[in-house]
């Protein structure tokens, strides 16, 4: 995560491959964080900790690799970027998240009967069904048999599209969470773009680090991502109040990265000055 140098002659080229990275950044990341969902909580963690790490390495010295609305608005608060940069950066970010969502849950709509007839076909005895589908295309008769749809009968049996609605009852426990890991994760950006004579190796780990650290101690609500928050629909109303997604996944995710950034600024800042 370093800052792009822009001349005179080049401006316009790096403005566009700058939004550019940042979409297809976040795609990737989104991406990356649909398909590993479903992995166990360390491995998953870790396995987006490495994107992470690899998307910044290669689009750091385009756009810095914002990649995540939450940083470019905390960066813009401390007048690291210009607000301006930052809102064409957010938009680009939020493109990417919107493209990730249409494009993945396509897939998954695409094979969500093949899998749940691989599953039912395997599972189907153990859960007291005795007439299950006899083929990948008798899964919608399947479901409307038992009055649902092929979505609802996929996220039955946990073969659900990834939704990270809030659950009932644990709004504020989940945005003490969300404000606690972006702020350790807010650290690993703050030396990202604070700590001087470092290698884009050195922060791609800081940051890809960063967010494995922070997932790990804030535990598997933590989304620390906004537009990412988009994607995995961390904003339906479905079983919480209406103000919880957003409260949690946008204030809670700016409050918390602006507080871990400013910190590592201000650390930064007194030991320099020793």
């Amino acid at each position: 995560m370093t800052e792009t140098v822009e001349t005179n002659t080049t401006e316009e080229t790096l403005k566009i491959s700058a939004l550019l990275a940042e979409l297809i950044g976040t795609f990737l990341l989104a991406g990356a964080i649909i398909y590993l969902a479903g992995v166990s909580a360390p491995v998953g963690m870790l396995g987006v900790g490495f994107v992470l790490v690899f998307l910044v390495i290669i689009f750091g010295n385009i756009s810095g690799a914002h990649l995540n609305p939450a940083i470019s608005i905390a960066l813009a608060i401390n007048k690291k970027v210009p607000w301006m940069k930052a809102i064409a950066y957010i938009i680009a970010q939020l493109i990417g998240a919107a493209l990730a969502l249409l494009i993945f849950h396509a897939i998954w709509r695409a094979n969500l009967d093949a899998n749940i007839f691989r599953y039912l076909s395997q599972y189907g005895s153990q859960m007291g069904i005795t007439t299950p589908p006899t083929s990948a295309s008798d899964v919608a008769a399947f479901a409307k048999t038992n009055n649902m749809t092929v979505a609802e009968l996929g996220s039955k049996i946990d073969l659900g599209f990834i939704n990270a609605t809030v659950a009932k009852g644990t709004e504020w426990m989940t945005l003490g969470t969300e404000i606690l890991g972006s702020a350790i994760f807010g650290l690993g950006i703050g030396h990202a773009f604070y700590s001087e004579n470092k290698s884009m190796w050195e922060t791609g780990f800081s940051v890809g680090f960063g967010l494995f650290a922070a997932a790990s101690l804030a535990g598997s609500t933590a989304i620390m991502n906004p537009a990412v928050a988009l994607t995995i629909g961390a904003f339906e109303t479905k079983g919480s109040v209406i103000w919880a997604g957003y409260l949690i996944y946008i204030l809670g995710t700016i409050l918390g990265m602006y507080i871990g950034v400013t910190a590592y600024r201000y650390i930064q800042k007194a030991a320099l000055s020793k």
